[in-house]
């Protein structure tokens, strides 16, 4: 068993629910492994260090835990993933002033970011894998395990908040092609080998296999496999 640590942040329908009564639920929900914070009116997230065999059932089972405890509670962001230069120094140890030099100097081979601006953001999975190939710097197994896992659960949770929309045209090409009913499914097996990898699947399966939390695994699952409504085409 490895201990992993991670932090969940949730949106909550009911910005006004008593936060006593809900860190109590999440206590009774297997929860005692977090430290829950409470920033804005409807935002809960809770920092995990949770033993597990791999990171994906860390957090699968983190997030199962919260659902059963809340289950209006709306997954926002697993972290860490999206991160500044700041951030990966902190990880890492570094100073900011080398993590930005070394950033500067490997401009043209350093990952590029998902997002240029002030700040600039990174996919901190990505940073890592580089450092790792580097062969210069020490990372640690479990925040890379955990920074790609969180980077799918946010993949896959911005897949399902997608609003797709396609031409008419594309759309009756579709339609005439696969069928009315199969559109969904035909653009998901386009778009899930982008997103999605075996470490996921995996989760989900073992997930699935606790009868206890069959129906967070299926909810998960189904992130991935949304489907498009007919208006939205």
């Amino acid at each position: 068993m490895t201990e992993y640590q991670f932090t969940l942040k949730f949106s909550l329908k009911n910005p006004e629910a008593k936060i006593d009564e809900l860190v109590e639920r999440l206590g009774e929900a297997g929860c005692t492994d977090a430290l829950v914070g409470i920033g804005q009116p409807g935002r809960i997230g809770l920092d995990f260090t949770r033993e597990a065999k791999s990171a994906s059932k860390a957090v699968q089972s983190a997030l199962a835990d919260v659902k059963r405890a809340i289950p209006d509670a709306e997954l926002v962001e697993a972290a860490p993933d999206f991160v500044g230069l700041t951030d990966i120094a902190n990880l890492l140890g570094f100073s900011r002033q080398n993590m930005r030099k070394l950033a500067v100097q490997a401009k043209s081979v350093f990952p590029p970011p998902v997002h240029e601006g002030t700040p600039t953001i990174w996919h901190l999975a990505t940073v890592l894998d580089w450092l790792k190939r580097r062969g210069n710097y020490e990372i640690e197994e479990s925040l890379l395990e955990v920074a790609k896992t969180n980077r799918q659960f946010n993949l896959a949770k911005e897949l399902h908040d997608l609003d797709i929309t396609v031409d008419d045209a594309v759309y009756e090409g579709l339609r005439r092609m696969v069928g009315q009913r199969k559109i969904s499914h035909f653009i998901e097996n386009l778009v899930k080998p982008y997103i999605a990898d075996t470490t996921l699947d995996e989760g989900y399966r073992a997930m699935a296999a606790d009868k206890a939390r069959e129906a967070e695994a299926m909810e998960w699952s189904n992130a991935l496999a949304a489907d498009v409504s007919d208006e939205a085409r």
